[in-house]
Protein backbone atom coordinates (compact mmCIF):
# COMPACT_ATOMS: atom_id res chain seq x y z
CA UNK A 1 0.00 0.00 0.00
CA UNK A 2 1.30 3.44 -0.86
CA UNK A 3 2.42 5.21 2.28
CA UNK A 4 0.54 8.41 2.97
CA UNK A 5 2.63 11.18 4.47
CA UNK A 6 0.51 13.77 6.20
CA UNK A 7 0.86 17.24 7.64
CA UNK A 8 1.59 16.91 11.33
CA UNK A 9 -0.41 19.24 13.50
CA UNK A 10 1.57 19.96 16.66
CA UNK A 11 -0.85 20.60 19.45
CA UNK A 12 -1.42 24.13 20.49
CA UNK A 13 0.10 25.08 23.80
CA UNK A 14 -2.94 27.15 24.58
CA UNK A 15 -4.98 27.44 27.73
CA UNK A 16 -8.18 25.56 26.89
CA UNK A 17 -11.33 27.09 28.26
CA UNK A 18 -14.94 26.86 29.05
CA UNK A 19 -16.73 28.88 26.36
CA UNK A 20 -18.88 30.46 29.08
CA UNK A 21 -15.96 32.27 30.71
CA UNK A 22 -14.94 35.65 29.33
CA UNK A 23 -12.19 38.12 30.05
CA UNK A 24 -13.01 40.22 33.08
CA UNK A 25 -11.64 43.33 34.74
CA UNK A 26 -9.05 41.86 37.13
CA UNK A 27 -9.90 44.42 39.82
CA UNK A 28 -13.58 43.46 39.94
CA UNK A 29 -13.75 39.82 38.95
CA UNK A 30 -15.43 37.15 41.05
CA UNK A 31 -12.26 35.09 40.70
CA UNK A 32 -10.21 37.88 42.30
CA UNK A 33 -12.57 38.14 45.26
CA UNK A 34 -12.42 34.42 45.85
CA UNK A 35 -8.69 34.25 45.18
CA UNK A 36 -8.09 36.95 47.79
CA UNK A 37 -9.76 34.52 50.19
CA UNK A 38 -7.14 31.92 49.19
CA UNK A 39 -9.53 29.81 47.11
CA UNK A 40 -7.09 27.85 44.92
CA UNK A 41 -9.61 27.04 42.16
CA UNK A 42 -10.57 30.69 41.84
CA UNK A 43 -6.90 31.64 41.76
CA UNK A 44 -6.41 29.19 38.91
CA UNK A 45 -8.89 31.11 36.76
CA UNK A 46 -7.85 34.52 38.07
CA UNK A 47 -4.25 33.83 37.14
CA UNK A 48 -5.24 33.52 33.49
CA UNK A 49 -7.32 36.70 33.70
CA UNK A 50 -4.19 38.46 34.96
CA UNK A 51 -2.16 36.98 32.10
CA UNK A 52 -4.71 38.16 29.55
CA UNK A 53 -4.48 41.65 30.99
CA UNK A 54 -0.69 41.66 30.72
CA UNK A 55 0.17 41.23 34.38
CA UNK A 56 2.51 38.30 33.74
CA UNK A 57 4.42 38.39 37.03
CA UNK A 58 1.24 38.36 39.15
CA UNK A 59 -0.32 35.73 36.89
CA UNK A 60 2.60 33.39 37.42
CA UNK A 61 2.62 33.83 41.20
CA UNK A 62 -1.16 33.28 41.33
CA UNK A 63 -0.97 30.10 39.24
CA UNK A 64 1.96 28.90 41.33
CA UNK A 65 -0.21 29.20 44.43
CA UNK A 66 -3.01 27.14 42.83
CA UNK A 67 -0.52 24.60 41.54
CA UNK A 68 0.97 24.23 45.02
CA UNK A 69 -2.54 23.38 46.23
CA UNK A 70 -2.77 20.51 43.75
CA UNK A 71 -4.94 22.26 41.16
CA UNK A 72 -3.53 20.39 38.19
CA UNK A 73 -5.13 22.63 35.59
CA UNK A 74 -3.23 25.56 37.10
CA UNK A 75 0.01 23.59 36.82
CA UNK A 76 -0.65 22.79 33.17
CA UNK A 77 -1.59 26.39 32.39
CA UNK A 78 1.52 27.63 34.18
CA UNK A 79 3.51 25.30 31.94
CA UNK A 80 1.96 26.94 28.88
CA UNK A 81 3.01 30.39 30.08
CA UNK A 82 6.53 29.18 30.77
CA UNK A 83 6.72 27.66 27.29
CA UNK A 84 5.57 30.92 25.73
CA UNK A 85 8.39 32.61 27.68
CA UNK A 86 10.94 30.12 26.35
CA UNK A 87 11.36 28.36 29.72
CA UNK A 88 11.17 24.91 28.16
CA UNK A 89 12.47 22.79 31.04
CA UNK A 90 10.08 24.34 33.57
CA UNK A 91 7.20 23.88 31.14
CA UNK A 92 8.01 20.24 30.44
CA UNK A 93 8.26 19.40 34.14
CA UNK A 94 4.81 20.88 34.71
CA UNK A 95 3.31 19.15 31.68
CA UNK A 96 4.63 15.78 32.75
CA UNK A 97 3.58 16.09 36.38
CA UNK A 98 0.15 17.49 35.47
CA UNK A 99 -0.38 14.68 32.98
CA UNK A 100 0.51 12.06 35.56
CA UNK A 101 -2.04 13.73 37.83
CA UNK A 102 -4.78 13.39 35.19
CA UNK A 103 -4.70 16.79 33.50
CA UNK A 104 -5.27 15.26 30.08
CA UNK A 105 -4.67 18.44 28.06
CA UNK A 106 -1.23 18.62 29.65
CA UNK A 107 -0.74 15.05 28.40
CA UNK A 108 -1.12 16.39 24.87
CA UNK A 109 1.59 18.99 25.42
CA UNK A 110 3.82 16.36 27.01
CA UNK A 111 3.23 14.06 24.03
CA UNK A 112 4.33 16.86 21.68
CA UNK A 113 7.64 17.04 23.48
CA UNK A 114 8.06 13.26 23.31
CA UNK A 115 7.33 13.31 19.58
CA UNK A 116 9.87 16.06 18.93
CA UNK A 117 12.37 14.05 20.98
CA UNK A 118 11.69 11.01 18.74
CA UNK A 119 10.29 9.01 21.64
CA UNK A 120 7.50 7.76 19.44
CA UNK A 121 6.10 4.92 21.55
CA UNK A 122 5.66 7.18 24.54
CA UNK A 123 4.28 9.96 22.34
CA UNK A 124 1.58 7.64 21.01
CA UNK A 125 0.75 6.55 24.55
CA UNK A 126 0.14 10.09 25.78
CA UNK A 127 -1.57 11.28 22.60
CA UNK A 128 -3.94 8.34 23.07
CA UNK A 129 -4.61 9.23 26.72
CA UNK A 130 -5.22 12.87 25.81
CA UNK A 131 -7.43 11.96 22.85
CA UNK A 132 -9.51 9.55 24.92
CA UNK A 133 -10.20 12.40 27.33
CA UNK A 134 -11.60 14.84 24.76
CA UNK A 135 -8.47 16.65 23.60
CA UNK A 136 -9.35 16.35 19.93
CA UNK A 137 -6.17 18.00 18.64
CA UNK A 138 -4.37 15.09 20.31
CA UNK A 139 -6.59 12.75 18.30
CA UNK A 140 -5.24 14.39 15.14
CA UNK A 141 -1.63 13.74 16.08
CA UNK A 142 -2.45 10.25 17.29
CA UNK A 143 -4.13 9.54 13.96
CA UNK A 144 -1.15 10.82 11.99
CA UNK A 145 1.23 8.63 13.93
CA UNK A 146 -0.99 5.58 13.44
CA UNK A 147 -1.08 6.28 9.72
CA UNK A 148 2.71 6.52 9.60
CA UNK A 149 2.79 3.06 11.18
CA UNK A 150 0.60 1.75 8.35
CA UNK A 151 -2.60 1.55 10.43
CA UNK A 152 -4.65 3.50 7.91
CA UNK A 153 -8.14 2.46 9.02
CA UNK A 154 -7.34 3.22 12.65
CA UNK A 155 -5.95 6.58 11.56
CA UNK A 156 -9.14 7.38 9.65
CA UNK A 157 -11.28 6.74 12.73
CA UNK A 158 -9.11 9.01 14.85
CA UNK A 159 -9.01 11.80 12.28
CA UNK A 160 -12.77 11.56 11.81
CA UNK A 161 -13.22 11.87 15.58
CA UNK A 162 -10.99 14.95 15.57
CA UNK A 163 -12.75 16.47 12.59
CA UNK A 164 -16.31 16.15 13.89
CA UNK A 165 -15.06 17.90 17.02
CA UNK A 166 -13.81 20.85 14.96
CA UNK A 167 -10.12 20.07 14.65
CA UNK A 168 -9.27 21.73 11.34
CA UNK A 169 -6.07 19.73 11.07
CA UNK A 170 -7.98 16.51 11.71
CA UNK A 171 -10.31 17.31 8.82
CA UNK A 172 -7.48 18.30 6.49
CA UNK A 173 -5.39 15.22 7.15
CA UNK A 174 -8.46 13.03 6.62
CA UNK A 175 -8.92 14.81 3.29
CA UNK A 176 -5.28 14.03 2.51
CA UNK A 177 -5.77 10.31 3.04
CA UNK A 178 -8.87 10.12 0.89
CA UNK A 179 -7.45 12.23 -1.95
CA UNK A 180 -4.37 10.02 -2.15
CA UNK A 181 -6.69 7.01 -2.20
CA UNK A 182 -8.57 8.75 -5.05
CA UNK A 183 -11.82 8.83 -3.08
CA UNK A 184 -12.74 12.32 -4.25
CA UNK A 185 -16.26 12.55 -2.83
CA UNK A 186 -15.13 11.65 0.69
CA UNK A 187 -12.07 13.88 0.35
CA UNK A 188 -14.24 16.86 -0.60
CA UNK A 189 -16.41 16.36 2.51
CA UNK A 190 -13.40 16.69 4.81
CA UNK A 191 -11.82 19.52 2.82
CA UNK A 192 -15.06 21.47 3.19
CA UNK A 193 -15.05 20.87 6.93
CA UNK A 194 -11.40 21.90 7.23
CA UNK A 195 -12.15 25.18 5.48
CA UNK A 196 -15.23 25.76 7.62
CA UNK A 197 -13.08 25.45 10.74
CA UNK A 198 -10.50 27.91 9.39
CA UNK A 199 -7.84 25.85 7.58
CA UNK A 200 -6.41 28.37 5.11
CA UNK A 201 -4.94 25.91 2.62
CA UNK A 202 -8.23 24.01 2.53
CA UNK A 203 -10.11 27.21 1.74
CA UNK A 204 -7.57 28.12 -0.94
CA UNK A 205 -8.00 24.71 -2.58
CA UNK A 206 -11.77 25.08 -2.61
CA UNK A 207 -11.58 28.60 -4.02
CA UNK A 208 -9.24 27.47 -6.81
CA UNK A 209 -11.19 24.23 -7.36
CA UNK A 210 -7.95 22.36 -6.80
CA UNK A 211 -9.12 19.59 -4.51
CA UNK A 212 -7.49 16.66 -6.32
CA UNK A 213 -3.92 17.98 -6.40
CA UNK A 214 -1.88 16.04 -3.83
CA UNK A 215 1.44 17.70 -4.67
CA UNK A 216 1.38 19.98 -1.64
CA UNK A 217 0.66 17.24 0.91
CA UNK A 218 3.55 14.90 0.13
CA UNK A 219 5.99 16.48 2.58
CA UNK A 220 5.51 16.37 6.34
CA UNK A 221 5.18 19.85 7.76
CA UNK A 222 5.79 20.69 11.41
CA UNK A 223 4.02 23.69 12.84
CA UNK A 224 3.23 24.95 16.33
CA UNK A 225 -0.39 25.99 16.10
CA UNK A 226 -0.80 28.72 18.69
CA UNK A 227 -4.40 29.54 19.57
CA UNK A 228 -5.45 32.57 21.55
CA UNK A 229 -4.91 32.34 25.29
CA UNK A 230 -8.06 31.19 27.01
CA UNK A 231 -9.21 30.22 30.48
CA UNK A 232 -9.52 26.52 31.15
CA UNK A 233 -11.97 26.34 34.01
CA UNK A 234 -11.91 23.97 36.96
Amino acid sequence: MKKVILILFILSTSLIASDKLKLQNPKKSYEKIQCDKKNPKACSNYGITLYQNGNIKKAISTLKFSCSKNINIACGNLGVIYEKQGLKNKALTLYKNSCLNKDYFACGNWANYLYKSKKFKLAIKYFRISCNNKNYNACTNYGIMENDLGHTERAKKLLHKACINKSQAGCYNQYSIFILEQQTKKAYKYLTAACRYGHLLACKKMKNKNITNSKDIKDKEFSDFMNKLEIRSN
